[in-house]
């Protein structure tokens, strides 16, 4: 037997042309005789009928890509030809056209994105230095009018009594209550606006040390107040007149005050690390001794001397004197143990401002640097006419300078890390 198609000799029972794939049915089928299945019953054999459902389609063959091309190739337009079977076992001639490919040309190599990266320094960068960005805050205005009161209590006729009670000059200014005063003033005014414009610059510990100043002005101020009422208490009868300092010195203890509570909402965390604990528990411990210094009482009188006249030897004081001093010390107090216990940068500021007026008075008081000097807190209870300081006070202010500069240098130390 023969393919119909390519006349390829095929054998009995073959499916398909090995050479063409041509479909073989009706032509090399078994012609073998089938017994017909009859409609009698169980006795009859059983015949099969000749299936009509058409035959699979042929598998497709597909060309063989690695061939080579033809010379046609190289052309503008390269032909392939491929014939594939049909169901009715013919052939279908297909023609594919694609544009020439040069085979000869060199494959480039695309880089793997897995490939390793090459590793090296990384580039350097040039930083640019950056100024710290300036706003104009609160603090920075109550700062200012603060020192601006203090400068007028300061240059000013506090109150004139006429006659005056010791024999001085009918008019009494800040230094006629004691010759370190304007100076003190105007060291914590001064102080108050740095702090602020530290503040400003986005410094906590800056806030922290107007408003330590602010409380040392605050403090300042409430003495002199009391002084100003001893001097009038002792004048029964005499004509007073309050000046305008004495007025600036009540608007200086105001926003001295209002200077203190603005800077205890900027009491946070700056980023940095906090002071040592052991330097902050001694400094705190050394900021009492020195409030406490000026409460030691001298000569026959007793501690209720800090708040009466019963045990002072018939020295009648006002009870506004008393109120003042205690104001000072209270101040001077509050301001180093909570600065210091917070051990933060701007607790820190906190107690160094709230030291300054007061200790402008020790240094002076204790060194006799003017004519008539007065010491934190006046004097201590009993002293009479000796107004030098109590040696606690003196040993209590020193060992707050001491550990004061010391946790200072370690914040510096640390901000250098």
């Amino acid at each position: 037997m023969q393919c119909h198609s390519c006349g390829a000799e095929v054998r009995e029972g073959q499916k398909f042309c090995m050479e063409c794939g041509a479909s073989l049915r009706g032509v090399a089928d078994i012609t073998g005789e089938v017994p017909a299945v009859g409609a009698g019953g169980s006795g009859d054999a059983p015949t099969r009928e000749v299936a009509t459902a058409p035959p699979p389609s042929p598998p497709v063959r597909r060309p063989d890509v690695t061939a080579p091309l033809p010379a046609a190739a190289t052309s503008t337009a390269a032909a392939t030809t491929m014939r594939m079977p049909t169901d009715t076992g013919g052939l279908r001639v297909v023609e594919a056209t694609s544009s020439p490919v040069d085979l000869t040309a060199p494959v480039s190599t695309v880089a793997s994105p897995t490939a390793p990266v090459p590793v090296g320094p990384p580039p350097r960068r040039t930083m640019q230095p950056t100024a710290a960005r300036f706003r104009l805050r609160p603090l920075l205005v109550i700062a200012v009018l603060a020192a601006a009161a203090a400068a007028v209590a300061v240059l000013t006729t506090i109150v004139r009594i006429t006659p005056p009670p010791d024999g001085a000059v009918p008019h009494y200014t800040v230094n006629g209550l004691g010759t370190n005063n304007a100076v003190a003033a105007l060291i914590a005014a001064a102080t108050a606006i740095v702090g602020a414009l530290v503040w400003c610059s986005g410094r906590r510990w800056g806030a922290g040390l107007a408003g330590g100043a602010g409380a040392s002005l605050a403090g300042w101020a409430a003495l002199l107040i009391g002084l100003t009422e001893w001097r009038i208490h002792a004048a029964p009868g005499a004509e007073v007149e309050r000046a305008l300092g004495f007025y600036a010195l009540w608007a200086t203890g105001a926003l001295g005050m209002v200077l203190l509570v603005a800077s205890l909402a900027r009491a946070g965390r700056d980023g940095r690390g906090g002071l040592d604990p052991w330097i902050a528990a001694l400094a705190a411990v050394s900021f009492v001794i020195a409030a406490g210094g000026p409460l030691i009482p001298q000569g026959t009188a007793d501690w209720s001397g800090n708040w009466s006249t019963d045990s002072l030897g018939g020295v009648d004081l006002p009870q506004a004197f008393f109120i003042g001093r205690a104001v000072q010390l209270g101040l001077l107090v509050v301001c180093g143990v909570v600065g210091c216990l917070l051990v933060r940068r701007w607790g820190l500021g906190l107690a160094l401002g709230g030291l300054l007026s007061a200790g402008w008075l020790l240094l002076t008081d204790a060194t006799d640097r003017t004519p008539s000097p007065i010491g934190p807190g006046y004097a201590n209870p009993g002293a009479g006419t000796n107004l030098s300081p109590h040696g606690v006070t003196v040993v209590g202010f020193a060992l707050t300078g001491f550990f004061g500069l010391v946790a200072v240098v370690m914040a510096l130390i640390d901000t250098e890390r």
